[in-house]
């Protein structure tokens, strides 16, 4: 079977190339089968929107932007009224003077307080510092003061583990 259709083809080639020489074929066309046209129905058209407007104009879908340049998605609804969007965070003065929310680490104004250098400090942070002077490093400080005086000291002294001072000292620390 397979070699009778090897010799048909061979036979089908050659008949082809005499063909070609004296006329031309035409090739059939294909059946296409026509698509049915759908009148599609015709939507409202929407109103167009304005090229700039007011904030609540703009909010409402009425125009495209404000006068300043602010789109839809650079406002905000904030107690009923429309408002630009800001950063709210900001820095620790910034916070304490009123003009942002929070910093970054989370503090409001009412966690912050000025120190009497005159620097924007957390509440916490102080209270924090006022507790390690009046018990940790507070507490041996004194103690470092009342040895030298003892051991008569005076000028540059180092608080080396082993020496007469730092013994002295951890004595009264401990006591």
């Amino acid at each position: 079977m397979a070699a009778k259709r090897r010799a048909s083809r061979k036979t089908r080639r050659a008949s082809r190339k005499r063909r070609t020489t004296r006329t031309r074929r035409v090739s059939r066309k294909r059946r296409v089968t026509r698509k049915k046209r759908v009148v599609k129905r015709k939507k409202a058209r929407k109103p167009v929107k304005k090229e700039t407007g007011s904030m609540k104009s703009v909010w409402e879908g009425k125009a495209k932007k404000t006068k300043k340049g602010l789109t839809k998605r650079g406002m905000m609804m904030k107690d009923g009224k429309i408002v630009a969007k800001t950063s709210v965070v900001g820095s620790r003065l910034l916070v304490f003077r009123g003009k942002k929310e929070r910093t970054i680490g989370g503090l409001t104004k009412k966690d912050l307080m000025k120190n009497k250098r005159g620097k924007i400090i957390s509440k916490k942070a102080y209270q924090r510092g006022k507790k390690l002077i009046n018990k940790g490093i507070g507490a041996w400080s004194k103690a470092v003061v009342k040895a030298r005086k003892q051991l008569g000291i005076t000028g540059f002294c180092a608080v080396k583990k082993g020496t007469k001072l730092y013994k002295l000292s951890r004595e009264f620390y401990d006591n």
